[in-house]
């Protein structure tokens, strides 16, 4: 499957190139049963394919809200791969509120900024605010982690600093960045690469750029190789 999937690899070199970051990821950590974590699983469309991705991993799902945490139960009640965390991720394990928006996807710890509303009018709205329970990720996940991967909708930061007792072994990180903000108090693209080269790891790409009709780059993903298992 995986060579099938390398030869369909859309244009990968050149100026124009067009990259998958699953693809890049399962081109470098090559382990058939790696220990992945998906922070901000929503309906489990990333952990679905990690479970394509490869043969027999171990995928630790986090997400908060209550109905979404269910409906990936309900949706891997059958696979043995999959354990599901009704969790947020940060910095500290504690009680905090949660902000989900009509739009669900766009839920977030941190409440949406008048950039984000001006961009996506009320379907950024705050429907209702809840009350979760946050986790370290290396309090919540004690054996070693091959993969991370963080779409958190502006949280992605404190997440990392949760995982600090895991990052020396983790080989490679995938996580959603901001290059405007678009949630209050955010860190923003330049903040966690500088906390990651920080901690050791060296950015391979940028992937799925989102640029709105005005001109904006607003929002992407970046792929996060470990140096200790990946030198130039």
């Amino acid at each position: 499957m995986f060579n099938f999937l390398k030869r369909e690899r859309q244009c990968s070199h050149g100026r124009m190139a067009v990259r998958d970051r699953f693809l890049d990821l399962r081109e470098r950590v090559e382990v058939e049963n790696p220990v992945i974590v998906d922070g901000g699983a929503n309906k489990g469309d990333m952990t679905e394919r990690f479970l394509h991705l490869y043969k027999n991993p171990i995928i630790h799902a986090f997400e908060p809200i209550p109905e979404l945490a269910l409906e990936l139960r309900k949706r891997f009640a059958s696979s043995k791969n999959v354990v599901v965390h009704e969790n947020a991720l940060g910095a500290e394990g504690k009680g905090i509120r949660f902000n989900v928006l009509k739009n669900i996807v766009s839920s977030s710890v941190l409440k949406p900024t008048d950039i984000k509303r001006s961009y996506h009018g009320s379907k950024v709205d705050v429907e209702r605010s809840i009350e979760v329970r946050q986790v370290r990720l290396d309090e919540a996940i004690k054996a070693p982690v091959d993969i991370m991967k963080l779409d958190l909708q502006g949280y992605e930061l404190e997440a990392l600093k949760g995982a600090e007792g895991l990052l020396n072994d983790i080989k490679a990180i995938t996580t959603e960045v901001e290059f405007t903000p678009l949630y209050e108090g955010q860190p923003l693209f330049s903040d966690i690469d500088k906390y990651l080269r920080e901690k050791g790891f060296r950015l391979l790409n940028l992937y799925e750029l989102f640029t709105h009709p005005d001109g904006q780059l607003t929002a992407g993903d970046a792929v996060y190789l470990n140096k200790r298992f990946f030198n130039l």
